[in-house]
């Protein structure tokens, strides 16, 4: 399994190379900023933002780091320090 922390996700709203199309499926509006919920494929997929109001969620992509990504073990859910 692979998770990485919402924050680090930046959305943006043309494609680019190495960015993944996003489904949004739901907003929640939080005091300092907003959790988008998403999807990408059948996994379900996270992002904070501080506003998400300029971009249409109807088409946008999600870029992040490698180097941002965590491993975990599907049998245990213990993280693998690879």
């Amino acid at each position: 399994m692979v998770g990485i922390r919402p924050e680090k996700i930046g959305l943006f709203a043309e494609k680019g190379e190495g960015r993944l199309h996003l489904k949004i499926d739901l907003i929640e509006k939080l005091g300092a900023g907003e959790l988008l919920y998403s999807s990408i494929g059948d996994e379900p997929f996270v992002i904070t933002l501080p506003d998400s109001s300029a971009i249409d969620l109807n088409e946008c992509w999600a870029e992040f780091s490698s180097d941002q990504l965590y491993l975990f073990s599907a049998d245990s859910d213990q993280r693998l320090g690879l």
